[in-house]
């Protein structure tokens, strides 16, 4: 992602991480986001090395949300417009939010993915014990409590990418 720092072995050219059309306008709009918030820069570069990013992509046309972190595709989703020049200087807070907000899902792929397993673990063992019913709404509890540990974890990545920033 950062042909700019020297500290990535593996350089990986910004122009390529977007998919089709790649247009070099939208490459220099997100080298210039990087450049404005450290601490994004910082998070994207570590997500990209520890291989949970690998490209980014555009959203459907249809989706309601301003970007994703997709685990099975390994990559960021930004709405088609979101780096635009028409759109870039209104909305680049914005945009460092959302990307600050799910480049850390990312980073927290490994804990979801252990907290996922973990509670698929406690609900087989429960399902294994004798008895016609069986009570799972501690399970759950637990699970929807680890998502908004996750969620918010996120969001608070996204406020320190602005306070960066803006700083």
């Amino acid at each position: 992602l950062a042909p700019f720092d020297d500290k990535i072995h593996a350089r990986r050219r910004l122009d390529y991480a977007i998919m089709e059309p790649a247009a070099a306008e939208r490459a220099k709009n997100l080298r210039e986001l990087l450049e404005c918030s450290p601490e994004l820069k910082t998070q994207m570069q570590s997500a990209f090395e520890e291989g949970f990013i690998e490209k980014i992509e555009y959203l459907p046309a249809n989706a309601h949300a301003g970007g994703a972190f997709s685990k099975d595709r390994k990559s960021l989703r930004l709405t088609l417009d979101a780096l635009d020049h028409s759109l870039f200087r209104k909305n680049d807070s914005e945009l460092v939010f959302t990307l600050g907000h799910e480049v850390r899902h990312a980073l927290n792929t490994p804990l979801k993915d252990k907290a996922i397993e973990a509670t698929l673990a406690e609900a087989e063992n429960l399902a294994k014990k004798p008895g016609p019913t069986h009570d799972y709404t501690r399970i759950v509890a637990k699970y929807i409590q680890l998502y908004r540990v996750e969620e918010a974890s996120a969001h608070i990545a996204g406020f320190n990418t602005l306070v960066s920033k803006l700083r």
